[in-house]
């Protein structure tokens, strides 16, 4: 990973600093359509925007790693720059600037050799370096000494503004759209994920209203048999979650649906509150008519709904009654369905 960050810092560098060197005729002082890209070295003089004329010739010797031949002075009223062009290796950067200087070169030119990678050039000990030096490929270097040198009647320019080039120049503005929509993305996926927990949370009892919540003990003849969870019928002394609606399941069924899942009454569909807890508005979102992928798809009649199994205050006088509530037996309800008989009803 650190090595792919220097990689892209690398990038954005060469990007920012590369330059080119441009060839004009003597005689006409037109620019030819030729362009040479180069790398400014880390130390020296800076190239200013406008860039620095001069008359190049090719170093002698060609590595520049001992004292080398001074500029051409001959040429009368000459007010210009002198450029030197140097091949890579044998020596150093900063020993073949430093020789360059002394032979009063106003330009350094290092090509690379077998090899068209652009590097910048660095120094050990910069301090004394006035002169401004730029790094080029082997296939520029060998360009610029068989057709451009001041003999043949061109000078060049070399400045900071690299020539157009796709691969360059939209690097940097791709990677800052790119680095922009993944920030954005990654912002509102964080803002989703808060909302969505919020709302998982508004939607599940607590922990401390679930203690809240009455817990019978069933006994035979309660008005309730069987837990629509799991569908299993209820046995003696099991302890069972009675809701605000009256109706019952079993603890280590109806606990984690209310805690993980949704605060609703899996029947009725009815919202489960403490007898001591706030309510939230009838205009909140998160409303008893809400209906989503996890709405149980088992639902109570109108009744059912109103009331429950038993109304509220009917359930909680009979569990306060000794005998609890007690079931009509099978002849009972067959009696009463079956009408009106002769005999007399008892009071």
């Amino acid at each position: 990973m650190i090595y792919k960050v220097e990689v892209v810092i690398l990038l954005w560098w060469l990007c920012c600093v590369a330059g080119d060197i441009t060839v004009f005729s003597r005689k006409t002082h037109h620019e030819l359509d030729v362009e040479f890209r180069d790398v400014p070295a880390k130390f020296g003089m800076s190239i200013p925007p406008e860039g620095l004329r001069a008359f190049l010739v090719y170093a002698v010797p060609g590595d520049g790693c001992s004292q080398m031949v001074s500029v051409n002075t001959s040429v009368p009223n000459f007010t210009g720059r002198w450029a030197v062009l140097i091949k890579r290796y044998n020596c150093t950067f900063e020993e073949k600037v430093r020789n360059a200087q002394a032979a009063h070169y106003d330009i350094v030119i290092v090509h690379n050799v077998n090899s068209s990678e652009l590097e910048p050039m660095s120094a050990n000990n910069p301090q004394g370096i006035h002169v401004a030096a730029v790094f080029v490929s082997e296939n520029t270097g060998l360009i610029l000494k068989d057709r451009y040198l001041y003999n043949d009647g061109y000078y060049i320019i070399v400045d900071n503004d690299s020539p157009f080039d796709i691969n360059t120049h939209l690097l940097f503005p791709f990677a800052i759209v790119v680095g922009i929509c993944f920030c954005t993305m990654l912002g509102f996926m964080i803002v989703k994920c808060i909302k969505d927990h919020r709302r998982a949370r508004r939607h599940r009892l607590p922990s401390s209203s679930l203690r809240k919540i009455p817990i019978a003990k069933f006994r035979k003849g309660d008005p309730y048999e069987t837990c629509a969870i799991c569908l299993d019928d209820f046995v003696e002394e099991e302890k069972l979650r009675i809701l605000p609606c009256s109706h019952a399941y079993h603890c280590k069924c109806v606990d984690p649906w209310l805690t993980r899942n949704r605060r609703v009454c899996p029947v009725c569909k009815r919202k489960v509150f403490a007898a001591d807890e706030v309510r939230p508005s009838l205009s909140d979102s998160d409303s008893d008519s809400e209906v989503d992928d996890r709405t149980p798809l088992v639902r109570a009649s109108g009744h059912a709904t109103e009331g429950g199994t038993f109304a509220s205050s009917f359930l909680s006088a009979a569990l306060r009654r000794p005998g609890g509530i007690r079931r009509h037996s099978a002849s009972d309800v067959d009696g009463a369905s079956a009408g009106p008989s002769n005999s007399a009803p008892s009071i």
